[in-house]
């Protein structure tokens, strides 16, 4: 079939139908049948189920790509096909070959022999991995972390562009820079030159804002009686529309649930972003600073502003090796030196499975509850691969696709250290202008969301009101915050008052990520929710405080 979008139109509208690997498939088929859509994405792949991929293909050759690939398409292929709407998705994983072969069958079972199916390689570069290179997040060679099975370069949009060219009507990749599958389509159909800064810039903070699917549209977003969001159990996915110069109108299917507003565009925005200045991405260095966020009308936000920088020289590699079996077990304690008991509990586990040669890690965490439990977990060679990264110089042959780092390792930094990411900063009342101070929970004067980068937590904090923002910017100090979160790294902070927003990045903060965290949530999502505990001063005369999702 010929595609909708063939270049050098004045807008496009391009839809997500899938936010994770498990996402659902309804909003998607949603999109297709009511959403006028030019493309529809279809992001599934992170560390974590790159990693399963790989482990899924060392089990069988043919395997390795998204399981609901087969599903997922089954509901989505004859739609997109009366609709002439081309679907780009990651779910080739750790076999995009394999991926393509099983999107042809399904085609042939569904009377589709026509659909042109493109896969994009080039990203698996186990074989040219240097194993004395250091990993980013601990400095240490490859090498030392274990038996290394797998790596996989971040490519960019320039990787996608010939399957586009050719008018491929489903393209699927392995690993792929998120924004990059968004930013690939946009380029093509709205003829943008790849050196033309602004508007990758631009299509890359699209694609940031679209990847997470339900999440922009209040997925996550939700707080009762503060951030009320309707109709959640019927959720819709978001699309753009967006114009030839880049400016994009963020929206949702009218009559699905969810909420399209200034503060759930904004939390997706800086969501999983280290440097809000200098986010190096495959195709642009992208610059947060001067974006703004506006509601236009309800469930419709408007975004631009972008600024981006030539494109780094590096790629980013997500590496997985074996690092040991997982078991787990957990004993129970309540009463009066619960903890202690606990902890004597772990030392017998790990004696006795010592003397087989086993070395377990323990834990014991007290609860409120006054109880206490020990977490013993086996630290034996097992498949499933943790995530590390190194960088690799972009390859000159013009028969290996190139890519670059969706994120890597900032500056140094101390461990209390503050960043104006703005040239100029807003005037911020002074104290004597007070009405008087009031002591308050975070929680009542903002809202925040957390992120996750390997060993690395983001956290991005909003007042409801603007005029919080000054006694954000005072109160919540990178010092509070590491000590509020029990951080162990260091603690770097960003202003973005062009957003109204303070940025947190927090190194070595989530036990080692999410593939190797002993901890319940491995993700470290809650870290936003537990700061949001913190007491702070602000200043009275912004009181009674609002609440809602409109901030």
């Amino acid at each position: 079939m010929t595609t909708k979008t063939t270049g050098n139109t004045t807008s496009m509208r391009i839809g997500c139908g899938a936010g994770f690997a498990g996402d659902r498939i309804g909003p998607a088929a949603d999109l297709l049948d009511r959403g006028d859509l030019d493309v529809l994405v279809l992001e599934c792949l992170a560390e974590r189920t790159i990693a399963l991929g790989h482990r899924r293909r060392l089990q069988d050759p043919a395997r390795g790509y998204e399981p609901r690939l087969r599903a997922r398409l089954s509901e989505l292929l004859p739609r997109a096909a009366r609709r002439r709407v081309p679907i780009v998705s990651n779910m080739g994983a750790a076999n995009p070959r394999a991926a393509g072969e099983a999107a042809r069958e399904l085609a042939r079972e569904l009377g589709l022999d026509g659909l042109r199916i493109a896969v994009v390689t080039g990203d698996d570069v186990l074989d040219r991995i240097d194993l004395s290179a250091p990993a980013l997040e601990d400095g240490r060679p490859l090498a030392e972390h274990g038996p290394v099975i797998s790596a996989n370069a971040y490519l960019g949009a320039d990787a996608l562009m010939p399957a586009l060219a050719a008018e491929a009507d489903v393209v699927l990749t392995g690993r792929v820079a998120d924004p990059s599958l968004f930013l690939a389509p946009l380029a093509h159909g709205l003829g943008w030159d790849p050196d033309d800064l602004p508007r990758v810039a631009a299509g890359t903070v699209v694609g940031h804002l679209l990847e997470c699917a339900g999440h922009l549209t209040g997925g996550y977003f939700a707080d009762p009686g503060r951030k009320d969001v309707p109709g959640l159990a019927d959720l819709g996915f978001p699309f753009a529309d967006v114009d030839a110069a880049g400016t994009a109108e963020i929206g949702k299917l009218t009559g699905t649930g969810g909420l399209v507003s200034r503060a759930t565009v904004r939390e997706q925005l800086l969501y999983e972003i280290t440097d809000p200045a200098a986010y190096l991405t495959p195709d642009v260095v992208l610059d947060l600073r001067g974006v703004t966020v506006e509601d236009v009308r309800p469930d419709v936000v408007r975004v631009r502003g972008a600024a981006g920088r030539p494109r780094p020289d590096t790629l980013k590699v997500s590496v997985g090796y074996q690092a040991g079996h997982r078991a787990e077990a957990e004993i129970s304690y309540a009463g009066p030196n619960a903890r202690r008991r606990a902890e004597l509990a772990g030392e017998i586990v790990a004696d006795r499975l010592g003397r087989a040669g086993v070395r377990p890690r323990t834990d014991a965490s007290a609860r409120p509850t006054r109880s206490a439990a020990c977490a013993s977990r086996r630290s034996r060679p097992r498949p499933t691969a943790p995530t590390t990264s190194a960088t690799r110089s972009r390859p000159s042959t013009p028969t290996d696709p190139p890519g670059e780092a969706a994120s890597a390792p900032g500056r140094t930094r101390s461990s209390a250290s503050c960043r104006p990411c703005c040239p100029a900063k807003p005037s911020f009342p002074p104290r004597t202008a007070w009405r008087s101070p009031v002591r308050t929970k975070l929680h009542d004067v903002a809202h925040a969301r957390a992120g996750d980068k390997g060993d690395t937590s983001t956290i991005s904090v909003f007042p409801y009101r603007d005029e919080h923002y000054a006694d954000l910017v005072r109160e919540l100090t990178p010092d509070a915050v590491r000590r509020h979160l029990g951080v162990r790294g260091d603690v770097v902070r960003y202003e973005l008052p062009n957003l109204c927003a303070l940025h947190f990045v927090c190194r070595q903060s989530l036990d080692g990520g999410v593939t190797t965290s002993l901890a319940l949530d491995t993700h470290g999502k809650s870290l936003s929710s537990h700061l949001l505990s913190l007491e702070i001063d602000v200043d009275s005369g912004g009181l009674p405080l609002t609440t809602g999702g409109d901030g």
